[in-house]
């Protein structure tokens, strides 16, 4: 656990800060645009693991995106859509 701010730009284009939000375990952000995340860990023997998603394994989103192409062509032919 530990505290989270972020730095981004609003709509408007002016700069925005939301200062020490508390994080846990299993705390989702999710980040549209450009923004500056700064984390703070309250236990440093601890740590804290922050997942990001990546594209480096190219093969597997490229099967992911694949399966998900032939899953929405499946339902166009099975409701006569086709």
């Amino acid at each position: 656990k530990g505290r989270l701010t972020i730095d981004y730009y609003d709509d408007a284009g002016e700069r925005k800060r939301i200062k020490n939000q508390r994080v846990y375990s299993g705390t989702l952000v999710e980040v549209d645009g450009e923004a500056e995340l700064v984390w703070e860990v309250d236990d440093a023997k601890e740590g804290m693991i922050v997942l990001t998603p990546g594209y480096e394994e190219g093969g597997l989103l490229l099967l992911v995106g694949g399966g998900l192409v032939l899953f929405c062509a499946g339902l166009l032919i099975g409701s006569g859509g086709l």
